[in-house]
């Protein structure tokens, strides 16, 4: 027996809930198309008995009805834009991590200060010279968001003789908010990273790529 039905609700994406107790969800039902279907409910909170609710569900048009449980719709796919590209003027302190896959046998992370002077996707070839990209990440709050960061560059050659094409660099993130805003830069800081060519910067999440900047790397101009 339901006690009392207190009210219904309604959320964006067309799921009313029935509530008694101002707590207990007794039942939810699919709403796509018929809002009438809403005042029809409300008419009927005083209702004690669940066959009479059950009648009632079963009888409205395209809706289907569900009085054993109330399932939440599912979480909206993360999804990330791009805020910004180009040269990049580091501002530290630059914290080192040991990382054996990048060029450098570590990464820095610093905080957050440095400054985009110029949207460009020329990089001149000269060392010290930094770049890359700002993006953001919305998704649904509190829940955990794995971000790759992936480097591709031409044939670069370290001291120890290895060549590699390519650095990644895997987070796992739950932002309270749901949002994750990223700078992602790359500084040529020893001689050999300074390679001419196609590099790209791309960010994966939860194992996709959702974005991707190409750069080309210029090599000096011989006066």
């Amino acid at each position: 027996m339901i006690r009392r039905i207190i009210g219904v609700r309604q959320n964006a994406s067309g799921c009313a809930r029935v509530y008694r107790n101002d707590s207990e969800c007794i039942a939810m039902i699919q709403n796509r198309d018929d809002p009438e279907c809403i005042a029809t409910l409300m008419t009927e909170v005083t209702m004690t008995s669940a066959k009479l609710l059950l009648r009632l569900l079963l009888s409205t048009p395209l809706l289907l009805a569900s009085a054993t449980s109330c399932v939440a719709p599912p979480a909206a796919k993360p999804t990330a834009r791009m805020i910004d590209f180009g040269i990049v003027r580091l501002v530290g302190p630059l914290d080192r991590h040991v990382d054996q896959k990048t060029a450098t046998g570590f990464r820095s992370s610093g905080p957050g200060r440095s400054v985009f002077e110029k949207r460009t996707t020329e990089i001149p070839a000269i060392q010290g010279a930094a770049f890359g990209i700002r993006y953001r990440i919305v998704g649904s709050p509190g829940k955990p968001v794995t971000v790759e960061e992936i480097i591709r560059h031409p044939p670069m050659t370290r001291p120890d003789g290895t060549v590699i094409r390519e650095e990644r660099t895997k987070d796992h993130v739950t932002p309270d908010d749901g949002v994750v805003d990223q700078k992602f830069l790359y500084l040529l800081r020893e001689p050999y990273e300074v390679v001419p060519g196609d590099w790209s910067l791309a960010v994966a999440i939860d194992g996709t790529t959702a974005i991707e900047q190409h750069f080309t790397i210029i090599p000096a101009k011989r006066s």
